[in-house]
């Protein structure tokens, strides 16, 4: 009777609504003063500007590492967005960040929708690797020793070392500026064009050498990279074609780093060393890509294809700082030829079954002529000729997945891939990697989900060609891309949400790799990985969370001091440990509060073990804490104020580094880089205003 009297009520509805349909002077309501909330699109302007001040006490560079917050002083805090548009379509947007740090950001738009859009953007990127590394060199890209050096046998023969040293620190500085155009002259095809221009300044590190003796030198680093594309993209209801081309061209203004050998040597024409530098080299490419749907079986092709080449033709060096040392030959004059092919295909046959397949095509084909260097050792001794390495490919790769729900509660997925790689110049001419997982996907209740994915991987590798080896390598080096492994994986996460207010999310994965026929080198290796999240909504106002994860990493290695030698074996046992708690709380409309805690931890154990006899290095360690607060006060709509403190500690142990001074290994001059460490309180006050005339357009929620 119930169900009956529905029917009645939605018929007497339906009826009432198309006779008032079809009355000509039916009332309507005025949507005129009516406000969108979501809209897409509005008139008018809507901006916000913040400005405040940032304070680090303890700022150093492995703080400040990619902000460019590394030193203990006020920095100021800026930033500005805004859009606009009229009711013509034409619009223009702005966003500025960080605008008193190294890592300061912006971009600025402008266009018109539905036909053209321009774009302006900077980026800057610093990158402060040491603030405390010192250098007896003068100079940049020709380093030189004070006057008064003296030259020994070791470091601490130099007598003049300790008051020539001078602070160098090591870092970068990347700003990337860059200007994108589209036009839309129709409604299916579209115009692009862009071009980036990166700079990277400052100084990093290179090693040099004088038989036995090493040298850590500051490099000059002086990059300028210029990025191109432009083409023109189509669409239909049915299908989808890019075109475009691509450049992308690099050039050091360094060619070469000159340095004075500061060890005393048997050897007089070996007073001075020189490295060359990155050189200069270009990449291009054209490619298409698209998409067809078809009717049948809800179908998807998607393909891609893109040929382009590398070309690296600087000027080579002589083979020695002799004023008559012979060149090579003038130039490389490297080609590089590289292809892409693919095509995928999606299918759903029937209601719960998804299917794909991928077939994906890859070529490298160095056309370069062969090098042959006669090299000097020292720059005195004739050591020899070697050739140049090269390196090219064929790669075919098949994929394929199967994807079926056969229970509203359970999905089932099946995957295999096959992956052929053809190689030339290298001691493995193929290797073939196969293998397949199976995936499960459980929705007993509406709110748990678990997932499950197990497989296995293996690869096989041709027996080593010793004569195509670069030069000097072992003879019983298998290198890991080029050696036979089998891999067993299974992942595993599940999700459950309590009464609409807990989330419990965990994740687990493990991963298990033996490299069977590796004589010495890495022999075998896994990973176990275990993770948690939980989120509790206590009340509208207050949410908390915690968080915690644990991975372990475990290596065998196999080597042999000389051929002829005693073998040796090294174990690596790495583990990181990660925890974290937080709440957020909105007190009321004016006043929120927000709270977060971090302790990070890792540590590395090797255990070396020659002739059976076990000698196990200092442990590395790294602890990493912090500790976040921050409140938020609206005062008004337009204008609210922020204050946040942030406490972080960092503590890091590498035997390899720590208290490596200058003058600490009898072979090696070093710059003295030191572990990261710091102990960082940062404090942060700023205001935001809003302003604008925003309003709603008539049809922008039709």
């Amino acid at each position: 009777m119930a169900r009956m009297n529905l029917r009645y009520v939605v018929a007497a509805v339906l009826g009432l609504a198309a006779a008032q349909a079809g009355a000509q002077d039916a009332a309507r309501p005025d949507t005129s003063n009516w406000t969108c909330e979501s809209c897409p699109f509005f008139e008018g302007y809507d901006s916000e500007a913040t400005a405040g001040a940032i304070y680090a006490d303890g700022a150093n560079a492995s703080f400040g590492r990619h902000t460019g917050i590394d030193d203990e002083k006020t920095y100021v805090d800026a930033a500005a967005s805004g859009q606009w548009r009229s009711e013509a379509g034409l619009n223009a947007s702005y966003s500025f960040e960080d605008l008193g740090l190294d890592s300061r950001s912006g971009r600025a738009a402008f266009g018109r929708e539905g036909l053209f859009d321009v774009e302006l953007r900077y980026e800057g990127l610093p990158y402060r690797r040491y603030d405390a590394t010192v250098t007896p060199f003068r100079g940049f890209e020709s380093l030189t020793l004070p006057g008064g050096w003296v030259r020994g046998g070791t470091t601490r023969a130099m007598t003049a070392l300790s008051g020539s040293l001078l602070d160098r620190d090591v870092g970068t500085e990347r700003k990337t500026v860059g200007l994108s155009a589209q036009w839309t002259p129709g409604t299916q095809w579209s115009v692009f064009a862009s071009y980036d221009r990166q700079e990277k300044d400052g100084t990093g590190i290179v090693h040099g050498a004088f038989l036995v003796s090493a040298i850590e030198l500051p490099e000059p680093i002086e990059y300028v990279t210029d990025t191109f594309e432009v083409g023109t993209q189509w669409a239909s209801e049915r299908a989808t074609a890019r075109l475009a081309y691509s450049g992308s061209f690099f050039r050091n203004l360094n060619v070469a780093l000159n340095f004075q050998n500061p060890y005393s040597s048997p050897f007089p024409t070996a007073a001075n060393g020189r490295l060359a530098l990155a050189p200069d080299n270009d990449a291009q490419q054209v490619g298409l890509s698209g998409n067809f749907r078809f009717g049948l079986a809800n179908a998807v092709l998607s393909y891609s294809a893109s040929v382009g080449q590398l070309t690296q033709d600087d000027a080579l060096l002589p083979v020695s700082t002799a004023s008559n040392a012979a060149t090579p030959r003038a130039t490389l004059d490297g080609k590089v030829d590289v292809a892409h092919y693919g095509l995928a295909l999606s299918l759903q046959p029937i209601q719960g079954l998804s299917l794909r397949g991928t077939v994906r095509y890859d070529e490298r084909d160095d056309t370069t002529a062969p090098l042959s260097v006669a090299y000097i050792i020292t720059d005195t001794v004739a050591g020899g000729t070697d050739v140049g390495p090269r390196y090219d490919y064929e790669r075919t790769r098949i994929d394929g997945l199967a994807d079926y729900a056969p229970f509203r509660w359970l999905r089932v997925g099946v995957g295999a891939r096959h992956d052929t790689i053809e190689r030339r110049f290298a001691e493995v001419g193929e290797t073939v990697e196969q293998g397949s997982y199976l995936r499960l996907r459980l929705t007993p209740f509406g709110n748990f989900a678990f997932t499950v994915k197990g497989g296995q991987l293996h690869r096989d590798a041709d027996d080593f060609d010793l004569a195509a080896r670069t030069y000097d390598d072992n003879p019983f080096l298998r290198r890991y891309n080029l050696a036979n492994r089998d891999r067993d994986f299974l992942d595993a996460l599940a999700s459950w949400t309590v009464a609409d207010a807990v989330t419990i999310s965990l994740n687990a994965q493990v991963t298990d790799d033996a490299y069977r026929r590796s004589p010495i080198g890495l022999t075998d290796g896994n990973t176990r990985t275990i993770g948690g999240n939980v989120s509790w909504a206590v009340s509208e106002a207050l949410t908390l969370y915690a968080d915690a994860g644990y991975q372990r990493q475990k290596s065998k290695q196999l080597g042999q001091a000389r051929p002829a030698g005693a073998f040796w074996e090294a174990r690596n046992e790495d583990d990181f440990r990660n925890g974290g708690l937080g709440a957020r709380w909105k007190l009321n409309d004016r006043w929120s509060f927000t709270t977060d805690l971090l302790y990070a931890e890792s540590q590395g154990d090797v255990l070396l073990l020659t002739g059976g006899v076990p000698e196990a290095y200092p442990q590395l360690r790294t602890r990493l804490g912090s500790a976040r607060v921050g409140v938020d006060f609206a005062y008004s709509e337009a204008l609210s104020f922020g204050a946040r403190y942030l406490y972080e500690s960092l503590d890091e142990d590498d035997w390899a580094r720590d208290f490596v001074t200058p003058n600490a290994v009898l072979n090696l001059l070093s710059l003295g880089a030191p572990s990261d460490s710091h102990d960082v309180s940062l404090l942060t006050f700023t205001f935001t205003y809003r302003f604008g005339t925003v309003k709603a357009t008539a049809d922008a929620g039709e």
